[in-house]
């Protein structure tokens, strides 16, 4: 069936791209000015404010709509904490790797979420996909070799901000991303949950659960901090995000510079930007399709490293253009190219339904309708 152009859709795939571009600006700021010593503080902070975002709109919800009625509710909490927990854990290893990691390196990084998930989403949701799709992950898989080899090797033209094993910390964040992202869509194929309910829950969630993870900072290669210190930590960090210039910013146990004044700026537009790009992706892979959220993620890509590379929007963090940046922009747009351009149309095994059904327990509808049948996060 034909179907008209839907020229909202189109608008809400264009703000995406912008938000996100922002995003990923914002967060290279935002974890600068924070350095590695405040990082847990500052994935709590924006974690917080992501979950008053939310909740904010779910309590609305609950007072004035049905959208989230009884049996909505009653969806079970132990999911919303497993969902937490890999949310968490991915954000984690984003704070604590993206430090020493270069935004252009981010970002690409970043594209292997598009294999881990097609991994999971062939193993829990028996998704199968074509010649095409493989081909467009093996060049995006590509991309990101031709971008980390040279660090890796020491073999690049000019100095580097990498640290090896902040790469390779953030490198692990796409795998719990995807596993998170594979269940979500599992969730939402079967069960008719509200987003900003799922959000909200599952955020709060994260909130709690990502505090198993402090350990972890005791270690050299997660930014070296003495539990004892935790409580200091918060205290300056809370200093740093106000703006206090006297809080010295660490990457390591070396002082690279000072908190400054912008650090609350681009904080707040951080995690603004954040919440905004990952309610519209929602609601573009809803209304749309996840070919069409992959679109506007493959268009987002090379703007984003532009971006990296204007030194009116990154001032002294400017990073340069190196052809080696080329050549691996261009592997992997090509890459989400290919796999945009020739969907699969054919559909999950039944069973992962029937068993999802299952686990309702009657509480939830199963949903029917076509649209629903596409992959809620991708």
């Amino acid at each position: 069936m034909e179907r008209r152009t839907d020229w909202k859709l189109i608008a809400i795939v264009a703000f995406m791209i912008l938000s996100g571009v922002v995003c990923q600006l914002m967060r290279k700021r935002a974890y600068d000015g924070f350095g590695t010593k405040y990082t847990f503080f500052r994935q709590q902070l924006t974690n917080l404010l992501y979950n008053c975002y939310a909740s904010v709109i779910v309590i609305y919800k609950l007072s004035f709509t049905n959208d989230i009625p009884k049996e909505m509710r009653q969806f079970p909490l132990w999911k919303f904490a497993m969902l937490g927990f890999f949310d968490g854990f991915a954000d984690f290893l984003t704070s604590v790797g993206g430090v020493s990691t270069s935004g252009e390196l981010q970002v690409l990084i970043g594209q292997t979420t598009l294999l881990w998930t097609m991994l999971f989403g062939f193993t829990i949701l028996g998704a199968r996909y074509n010649r095409e799709q493989l081909g467009g992950t093996l060049l995006i898989l590509i991309g990101v070799a031709v971008a980390i080899v040279p660090d890796f090797t020491g073999n690049t033209s000019q100095p580097t901000k990498n640290v090896w094993y902040s790469v390779l910390i953030f490198a692990m964040n796409p795998l719990p991303t995807s596993l998170a992202y594979t269940l979500k869509e599992k969730y939402f194929k079967s069960h008719k949950i509200d987003v900003f309910w799922l959000t909200t829950m599952v955020s709060w969630s994260q909130l709690a659960i990502t505090w198993v993870f402090v350990p972890l900072l005791a270690l050299k290669y997660f930014g070296g901090t003495p539990l004892s210190d935790i409580p200091s930590v918060f205290r300056d960090g809370a200093k740093c995000f106000i703006g206090d210039s006297s809080i010295p910013v660490y990457d390591g146990d070396k002082i690279i510079g000072y908190c400054g004044a912008h650090v609350p700026l681009y904080t707040m537009l951080f995690s603004v930007t954040g919440f905004i790009t990952g309610i519209c992706s929602l609601y573009i892979v809803s209304h749309g399709s996840a070919m069409l959220n992959l679109i506007g993620s493959a268009i987002q890509l090379p703007l984003t490293n532009l971006s990296y590379c204007i030194p009116a929007f990154m001032g002294k963090d400017t990073e340069s253009f190196s052809p080696t940046d080329l050549a691996a922009l261009i592997w992997v747009l090509a890459g989400f190219l290919l796999y945009s351009l020739f969907p699969n149309e054919s559909e999950p095994a039944e069973g992962n339904n029937d068993e999802n059904q299952d686990e309702c327990e009657g509480k939830c509808e199963e949903t029917h309708d076509e649209e629903n049948h596409q992959p809620l996060i991708n």
